[in-house]
């Protein structure tokens, strides 16, 4: 298992979803890092996030896009 922490602005409100008897809420974070060098650049990553079962449901109307939130779970990466 993978366990994560992430931080940063939502990209969008977000979603509620069923499946199945189960209610899931969906999400986008974007974390933007400064990366120095010959260039000063800004790196952002997104990252898709899920809350499963009623728990989800009570945080949707809170997740709102541009609010900053701290996510802490476990994890799977996939690279596209």
């Amino acid at each position: 298992m993978i366990k994560l922490i992430i931080s940063g602005r939502v990209g969008a409100d977000a979603q509620l979803k069923s499946v199945g008897d189960t209610t899931v809420c969906s999400f986008s974070v974007a974390h933007t890092e400064k990366v120095y060098g010959e260039k000063n650049t800004e790196k952002t990553i997104w990252i898709a996030c899920n809350i499963w079962g009623e728990k989800g449901a009570k945080l949707a109307p809170y997740i709102l896009k541009g609010n900053f939130v701290v996510v802490e779970g476990s994890g799977s990466v996939n690279a596209y």
